[in-house]
């Protein structure tokens, strides 16, 4: 089930104040190799997490949007530019927006007019070790574009890669909705990685039992593993909703296999973040996706387990 199309226009509204976390992440360098014109549009609000386009500007979202969320874009006045990575596109009462934005220098422009348009064909720094973080909307989606760069710390000289990029310049393999099935449909999209991050399941509930989602697991884990490179899985997060109890029963029978034939480590988050005090704080929504502090939360969690497995390699 797709959660993300019902709450568009709250999300908007709420990422409009997500200053905090914006200044916990400096989006990561890149090397700009070429750029292309994408249009001319008149701004009518710019924001530190959204820009607004005028009513003229018409219907840039949906299957007529210019922009995406893994490009990095840059806006010219003539006189002065900036550049910047979204995370949503969308219309209300006929008027284009662009939220989750990401500012390549912290700060949007400070004046509104007419701006062309270019998205940037860019070149990664490249570190040693790679790291390919595969999943759902809580991989990628909401505060969870900040997931890898709240976790980076924990693992320098790692590069995340994967299909996508987030609003500071991380790749990952994140897809919002998808199920496991899902995930297993698209690993042909995903490059052969040193290392894969797996957290994937929530969304199963409405399509079998929790002894598929194991199955699916392991044959996730198992592509990838042939890949050629050692995979991470998580238990599942819990959900503030009746279908927390397939979460929970997941994460007994994943804990159960314990990776055992293939070239895997679970790593029990889900166990952990439900003895942390008053842990239904760390969601927004009441249901499965974890605010900026409980991005924080993981990332604590999961910091040192990971962050050893990296180092068994640097040495």
């Amino acid at each position: 089930m797709d959660l993300i199309a019902p709450m568009r226009k709250i999300i908007f509204f709420l990422m409009l104040c997500a200053s905090t976390a914006q200044a916990a992440c400096e989006m990561q360098p890149t090397t700009i190799v070429g750029k292309t014109l994408i249009g001319s549009f008149e701004t009518k609000r710019l924001k530190s997490d959204a820009i607004k386009f005028s009513p003229e500007t018409g219907d840039i979202t949906g299957k007529n949007a210019v922009f995406d969320f893994d490009t990095l874009y840059e806006m010219d006045s003539g006189k002065s530019s900036a550049r910047f990575r979204v995370g949503e596109a969308f219309l209300i009462d006929g008027v284009s927006y662009v939220g989750n934005v990401e500012w390549e220098s912290g700060k949007a422009p400070k004046k509104t007019g007419t701006y062309e348009f270019y998205a940037l064909k860019t070149e990664p720094v490249k570190n040693a070790k790679t790291l390919t973080m595969v999943g759902d909307s809580i991989t990628w989606w909401s505060y969870g574009r900040y997931f890898r760069c709240l976790l980076a710390p924990e693992l320098p000289g790692v590069q995340f890669v994967g299909p996508h990029t987030d609003v500071v310049g991380y790749g990952h393999a994140g897809e919002g909705g998808n199920n496991t099935q899902q995930v297993i449909d698209r690993l042909d999209k995903i490059k052969p990685s040193d290392y894969y991050f797996v957290l994937a399941g929530t969304n199963d509930w409405n399509f079998w039992a929790a002894q598929k989602t194991i199955e699916n697991l392991k044959e996730i884990a198992k592509a990838l593993n042939e890949k050629g490179g050692q995979v991470i899985i998580s238990t599942l997060l819990p959900r503030l909703d009746e279908h927390d109890a397939h979460n929970e029963e997941v994460n007994r029978l994943l804990l159960a296999w314990n990776g055992e034939g293939c070239d895997c480590k679970v790593i029990d988050l889900g166990s952990e973040f439900r003895k942390l005090p008053n842990s239904q704080s760390y969601f927004w929504d009441n249901a499965v996706h974890p605010n900026f502090e409980g991005y924080q939360k993981i990332t604590e969690i999961l910091g040192t387990d990971i962050r050893k497995t990296f180092n068994q390699v640097a040495q």
